[in-house]
């Protein structure tokens, strides 16, 4: 039986996920600075994983470096098998002192390093068969499932927060709905856990507003919840329900995955990094837009005369470096 044909990761690729947005920014509200943040650091965690290979690669080539010269201080010319006891003693705290040298030196140039690195494992896994190769390409799908988790995450984070530290700001049904959920009483309550009800959930307490209805229903994020249900619900084997009704959400995974029926889906960098970046943007995009509703219900509770003095005075919203004047209470 003849081996499968294995396709090229690309991991290096997945190294440009553009994970770490709005650096240096500071949103008018509390809560969403907060959810951002939160977001922010989760994301740093996910793309921590694609890098995780790449530095275990630099690491080893460091050690290995380090372990020569340490070696050759000690024993000089001669072979190591003439090296004493006391000898090799000394070749293990040479080198740990050797190999954080070697470090220093190559912080300048370490993200060139650990493309390389990357890219050299990859010529090794590509000759380790199917198994190993079928590790790695697990990590580039781990990254889509973590990365929808971390989104996921921030979609309920936002919307909880936001009414419970500012409940005038909505009506007595979302606040209803909320204490229900808090509660896990019986009757109406919101869910986060699929696409229609937190899609519900927001147009319910943000008042149908039409940007955040519009992100939420956005083919981007859709690609990745798809994909993401595709790898956990179905092992990654394409069936109809995904060619129909997912593609229908998410035409551009058709370019991306090619997906076959009756087959696993195949995930490199390039599609790994396509799909993140689609729904990372549009997750980003959403705390833009709560942050500005938040914002407009603050200022509609104020004085005419100081909602002028307010709109004038303010940080522009959104400008990197800068804190915010105005904090939600």
């Amino acid at each position: 039986m003849s081996e499968p044909v294995l396709h090229p990761l690309k991991l290096a690729e997945a190294f440009q996920i553009n994970a770490d947005q709005m650096q240096g920014v500071v949103l008018p509200s509390p809560q969403c600075q907060e959810c951002l943040l939160a977001f922010r650091e989760n994301m740093k965690l996910v793309k921590g994983l694609i890098a995780t290979p790449g530095w275990a690669m630099v690491i080893n080539q460091q050690w290995a470096e380090a372990c020569t010269v340490a070696t050759m201080c000690v024993i000089k010319d001669r072979s190591i098998e003439s090296a004493t006891s006391d000898e090799l003693k000394l070749i293990i705290p040479k080198a740990q002192k050797r190999m954080a040298k070697v470090v220093e030196r190559d912080n300048e140039n370490l993200d060139h390093r650990l493309e390389m690195s990357t890219e050299m494992l990859e010529q090794h896994i590509m000759c380790c068969g199917p198994f190993i190769h079928g590790m790695f390409e697990g990590i580039l799908k781990s990254l889509c499932i973590q990365a929808w988790t971390a989104i996921e995450v921030l979609i309920e984070d936002l919307h909880v927060k936001c009414i419970e530290k500012n409940p005038g700001f909505f009506g007595s049904e979302v606040l209803e709905k909320h204490e229900r959920t808090k509660a896990k009483l019986k009757g109406q309550k919101f869910s986060f856990r699929s696409r229609d009800k937190f899609r519900d959930a927001y147009k319910v307490a943000f008042e149908s507003d039409s940007t955040n209805h519009d992100i939420l229903l956005s083919s981007e994020l859709a690609a990745i919840v798809v994909v993401r249900n595709l790898l956990v619900h179905k092992g990654g084997v394409v069936d109809l329900i995904f060619l129909d009704d997912d593609m229908r959400e998410a035409p551009q995974l058709k370019n991306h995955l090619n997906p076959q029926l009756n087959t696993r889906i195949k995930m490199d960098g390039t599609s790994t990094r396509a799909i993140i970046d689609g729904a990372v943007s549009k997750a980003y995009e959403l705390l833009r837009a709560v942050d500005r509703w938040m914002m407009a219900k603050f200022l509609a509770t104020l004085p005419k005369w100081s909602q002028n003095f307010h709109l004038l005075s303010r940080p522009v919203p959104y400008v990197t470096g800068r804190r915010a004047a105005i904090h939600l209470i």
